[in-house]
Parts: C-alpha cells; structure tokens; sequence
C-alpha cells in the first residue's frame, strides 16, 4: 500500500490504461465489427483526433502549468464563464459516460449467462453493488481506490496478452477473406 496521499506514476498509468483498455479494445470493437471496413477507417480516424487532442492538451500543460486540467485552460483564454460551462459539460459527460460503462457489465456477463436480459431487475440490482462497491472503495481513499484499479488494469491486461500468445499457432491466412468495405460480419 501507498504511504503517502498521492497517486504514483505505476496507479496513474493503470489509470489510463485501464480506461483505454475498457472503452477503446471491449466496447468499441463490439459496436465498430458489424461496419466492416468503415469500422476500421472510423477507429482510425477516432485515433487520430484522440491523439490530436492529446498533444493539445500536453501543450497546453506546459504553457498552463496549473491545476484544474480542461477548466484552467478554458478559464485562462476565455474567461470564467466559459471556464465554467466547460468544466460543467465535462462532468456531466463523465457521469453518462460511466452510466454507459455501468449499463455494459450486465450486457458483457450476458454472455456468461445467457438468462440475464430477461431477468432486467438482476441486472439492475447486480449493477448497483458494483456502483456502490466501487464508491465504497474510493471513500475509504485514494490509495485503496489506486489498488483495486491496478489489479482491474492487470486482470484486463492479462486475457490481452495471453491470448493473441496461445493462438498464434492456428493463424492462417486460409482463415481470412477481403470483403469490401460498407459490409458488415455476417452480412449477406
């Protein structure tokens, strides 16, 4: 366990990675496979502005070295009203965006368990003791809440290199076909 109050470098970046890992390699594929070919050009072009927006935002630390992250930047240029309806927009995004994550668990373990869309109340129920458990962690602090996202990060981490490493043995390129682009898996 952490001694101090702060979040190391090895919590930050399982930070990071655990978010990438969780919206960018399980959900967005799932919702990007039936495109086909587009799929691949929109996660491509998803990229590049993702990254476009990475080196503006390390831009914008050096040249605004105060907290406050998207806030301070928009408060520094354009005042404190938009300042504020920034930071307001971005936490009202965060929080649907979790709501979304939250609403994916129960969709995920649907395929362990194939009864679950019919028994919705479960899936509610079984998304609330997540929510709260998770809240629960963080308010005993932040160096408990840094643990549980490192072991989330590894657990996510470990199927990802463990599995492209036990299938390489049966890739073959009889297994693959081109199929042009606007058509979807499985699509006739």
């Amino acid at each position: 366990m952490m001694s101090s109050s702060k979040v190391g470098f090895f919590s930050l970046t399982c930070l990071v990675i655990g978010n990438l890992i969780g919206t960018g390699i399980f959900i967005l594929p799932t919702l990007m496979g039936p495109l086909g070919g587009l799929g691949i050009v929109g996660w491509m072009m998803t990229a590049c502005g993702v990254l476009s927006m990475a080196l503006i935002f390390a831009r914008l630390a050096s040249k605004i070295p105060r907290e406050g992250g998207i806030y301070a930047y928009t408060k520094e240029g354009l005042g404190d009203y938009l300042g504020y309806q920034v930071a307001w927009n971005y936490w009202v995004g965060v929080w649907t965006g979790n709501a979304a994550g939250l609403i994916a668990i129960p969709a995920y373990l649907s395929l362990l368990f194939p009864n679950l869309p019919q028994l919705p109340m479960f899936a509610f129920i079984m998304a609330m003791l997540i929510l709260w458990g998770l809240v629960l962690v963080q308010a005993f602090g932040i160096q408990q809440a840094a643990l549980l996202q490192n072991i989330f990060t590894i657990i996510k981490i470990v199927p990802l290199i463990l599995i492209p490493l036990s299938c390489v043995f049966f890739v073959s390129a009889s297994h693959y076909q081109w199929a042009p682009i606007g058509i979807g898996c499985g699509s006739s």
